[in-house]
């Protein structure tokens, strides 16, 4: 079975940058982000959270 891999854009601390990701993501994404309704995107909250565990590391 092929997996459908689609890419789309996507704002990131006000750069505009490409993810690609299985249409299933894609669709879990929109739905969570729909749910929470904040003004920050899914996609900057994970991304805080890697540099939070990024920085704690160092």
């Amino acid at each position: 079975m092929k997996l459908q891999i689609a890419g789309r854009s996507v704002n990131l601390l006000r750069h505009r940058i490409s993810l690609s990701l299985e249409d299933d993501f894609w669709v879990a994404l929109k739905e969570i982000e729909d749910e929470h309704k904040s003004s920050c995107s899914l996609v900057e909250q994970i991304n805080g959270w890697r540099e939070l565990g990024i920085q704690s590391r160092r």
